[in-house]
């Protein structure tokens, strides 16, 4: 059996020299040295598996990611924003937020399971009612926006607004990160297709990480503004259009306003969640896509 040598360079060396080495290249490329060979294939998997592992990425914040991502598996909640985005770009280094959108059906479940966890609504006082009926009571007020199917657009962003977000955190030391909800009544996945510009279209739903857009984000590193930035369901979430302005700076990502000028490698045509312009990260990385 012939090695080549960059293979007898990995297969010498240890985890960390692996995701050293990886942490160089581009995504896609990663993954096409991996269709070289079995060998190739099997240290590509033990990269992905440390770079991009989902429970490890949940359990920053949450000390049982299974058990969060089952529920929102079962009940079509994601989690999103700018934790999620710094876990796809592999420039997540510590315990962080984790922004959790579900429906108002879930609340319940979500609530309950935070508290059999030790979370706690911050600046809640306690005194007279539970954070459960605080947050429902306001839920209930919530205007109920006349949605509309699933393919089609709304004339109103504000039928995909959520309402929050609420803030609850786990212990004084903040051994694990702080969780962020938002509430909406529409399914979560449309209110994440709602933002700003397509490079914060990116979430972990269904037991997956999926970025909508991640040839022009991550490949070549542009975001298209895809809303209008005034109006006034942008309000709930402009910190992660804020956050985002931002780190686009930091890491060299244009934002790409309304142009005439034509871009190559961009994600266009008839869309949906999970289709083969998407990256797909499964929880268990025997297989994925990108």
């Amino acid at each position: 059996m012939i090695l080549s040598i960059l293979e007898l360079t990995l297969l010498k060396g240890d985890v960390s020299l692996i995701i050293s080495f990886f942490d160089q290249w581009e995504p896609r490329e990663i993954f096409l040295i991996g269709s070289v060979n079995k060998r190739l294939l099997n240290i590509v998997r033990c990269y992905v598996h440390k770079r991009w592992n989902i429970e490890g990425f949940v359990g920053t914040s949450f000390p049982k990611p299974s058990t969060l991502l089952n529920l929102l598996d079962k009940e079509g909640g994601v989690i999103f924003g700018p934790a999620v985005f710094r876990f796809f770009d592999r420039t997540l280094t510590c315990p962080t937020s984790l922004d959790i959108c579900i429906h108002g059906r879930t609340l319940r479940k979500l609530l309950h399971l935070m508290n059999e966890e030790g979370y706690k609504l911050v600046g809640h006082k306690g005194r007279t009612s539970t954070p459960e009926h605080d947050i429902l009571e306001k839920y209930s007020r919530m205007h109920a926006y006349d949605l509309r199917s699933s393919g089609e657009r709304n004339q109103s962003e504000a039928h995909r607004a959520a309402w929050g977000p609420y803030e609850f955190t786990k212990d004084s030391q903040n051994k694990y990160g702080r969780i962020r909800l938002h509430i909406v009544r529409c399914e979560p996945y449309r209110h994440i297709l709602s933002f700003y510009s397509t490079g914060l279209m990116n979430m972990i739903a269904w037991k997956q990480a999926i970025s909508l857009f991640p040839k022009s984000t991550f490949a070549y590193r542009r975001s298209f503004v895809s809303a209008q930035d005034a109006l006034i369901a942008k309000q709930n979430y402009s910190q992660y259009k804020t956050w985002f302005d931002d780190y686009a700076k930091t890491v060299g990502i244009r934002i790409i306003g309304l142009t005439h000028r034509r871009y190559s490698h961009v994600e266009t045509g008839t869309r949906f969640v999970s289709d083969d312009a998407c990256w797909i990260i499964p929880m268990h990385t025997e297989s994925g896509t990108l």
